[in-house]
């Protein structure tokens, strides 16, 4: 055998070696078993309905390169996908794939839907309504445009309160130089547009009980600190509620808790108190069903899709308000622990506040894994003048908020009574009661 033979023998021979050691008894690799998109696509829907928006919108945008084109499959992806950008507030793309999906899938159903977020999302993007009108002007444009294209869909139901009052605020304002300047109107008018914007002057509220406010919510605050523990004898002493408008705000944007069955001005009125008090915006947060009312005590005659719709009307034109659907997509019933969880899963490192009213906080006791909320949260109350909260050290701080004697249980009652209830609940969330019949048998 000449060397040149010898050297090729050698060199093949550490070639099959090196194979055989990169893949055991000689065998080849296995291809990566392929994922149906279809698979993909009920994973990324459930991801989504779990309130894991980010992790959902990854493989929604994975789907959406694998799934046929002009499928129905492709646009319930797409769809979804641009639901996942509103939650997780980038509403400017949002509104763009909002825009694409009814325009490249007009005929499906998610057309109208896309049309009817598209305009929720420029609604979003309206921060300085006093300065600039132009979102609030596409916005109207686009429900306006979905009544056109599809004028029987539910979605033009829904986007109609939105037109009506969009078109009278801006009939009402002039933007000029920069400058917001409202026409005259009678006082009446008047007293209405500070009901719905939540801004009546306190010292116009008359004394009285806070109804059902009672849900709690989050405080987003950055920063740590030492942490309270539960009294381990669970009693709890007493304090009158002192006035603590001193301290010093809090970072970030508040969640406010509750059923919102309806939403009405009571809740807008404490809501713009605490954000005064804590200096920061307000995001309220529905309940899917709240735990300690079930059953019987639940009495949600709205779902939760269109409390939160309710909440939608009731918050625009505030620039400090938004909503949360972040417990629509969780298992019921609707744990604050859990919710942290799922908000901390989706902005790891934040650190939350629970915003509880006095009649809530009583109630702390009983509280789904209740030993897990020192390492979730701290707790402010809210509470009323003369009122009492319990001494927990889990309560930070106490915020004065003005007594208003209302409740969502009197404004569901004087519906089914066929009586009016204006001035009680914004204008748009009572055409939107009268349009979708709710209450009627509650």
């Amino acid at each position: 055998m000449t060397m040149q033979r010898m050297i090729g023998t050698l060199a093949l021979a550490m070639a099959l070696t090196n194979l055989a050691a990169c893949h055991p008894r000689g065998r080849a690799p296995r291809a990566a078993p392929v994922v149906a998109p279809e698979v993909d696509l009920t994973r990324a829907l459930n991801l989504f309905h779990r309130g894991e928006f980010r992790r959902a919108q990854i493989v929604f945008q994975r789907v959406g390169f694998q799934l046929p084109p002009g499928s129905a499959e492709l646009a319930e992806a797409n769809y979804y996908g641009a639901e996942c950008s509103f939650q997780l507030g980038d509403y400017v793309q949002a509104a763009s794939d909002f825009r694409k999906v009814s325009d490249e899938f007009s005929t499906t159903e998610y057309a109208p839907l896309a049309l009817l977020r598209a305009g929720d999302a420029n609604l979003r993007l309206w921060h300085r309504p006093e300065l600039d009108p132009s979102y609030g002007e596409t916005a109207l444009a686009i429900y306006q445009e979905l009544a056109g294209r599809f004028p029987d869909s539910d979605a033009a139901a829904r986007a109609r309160p939105h037109v009506r009052r969009l078109e009278n605020q801006f009939s009402e304002k002039t933007y000029k130089t920069g400058m917001h300047r409202e026409l005259p109107h009678d006082g009446a008018g008047a007293g209405r547009a500070a009901a719905a914007r939540g801004q009546l002057p306190r010292d116009r509220l008359q004394a009285g009980a806070a109804g059902d406010l009672r849900a709690p919510a989050s405080l987003l605050s950055p920063g740590d600190g030492a942490r309270s523990h539960l009294p381990r004898d669970g009693r709890f002493q007493r304090d009158a509620v002192r006035s603590l408008d001193t301290l010093s705000g809090v970072a970030g944007v508040a969640l406010f808790g509750g059923s919102f069955d309806p939403v009405h001005v009571a809740h807008l009125i404490v809501a713009e108190a605490a954000a005064d008090a804590l200096g920061c915006a307000v995001r309220f947060l529905p309940a899917r069903e709240q735990p300690l009312k079930r059953g019987a005590r639940a009495g949600h005659q709205a779902t939760p899709e269109q409390r939160a719709e309710m909440l939608d009307l009731a918050t625009q034109g505030n620039a400090r308000f938004g909503v949360e659907r972040v417990e629509l997509g969780l298992p019921t019933p609707s744990y604050t622990v859990r919710t942290l969880r799922a908000l901390t899963d989706r902005a790891a490192g934040n650190r939350y506040t629970l915003l509880l009213g006095a009649d809530a906080a009583r109630d702390l006791a009983e509280w789904w894994e209740v030993e897990a909320l020192p390492e979730l949260a701290d707790i402010v109350v809210f509470a009323r003048p003369g009122a009492s909260v319990v001494r927990h050290p889990l309560i930070t701080r106490v915020i004065p908020v003005p007594m208003i004697d209302l409740s969502a249980t009197q404004v569901r009652a004087r519906v089914k009574e066929g009586r009016s209830i204006r001035y009680l609940v914004p204008d748009p969330v009572r055409e939107y009661i009268a349009a979708h019949g709710l209450y009627l048998g509650a």
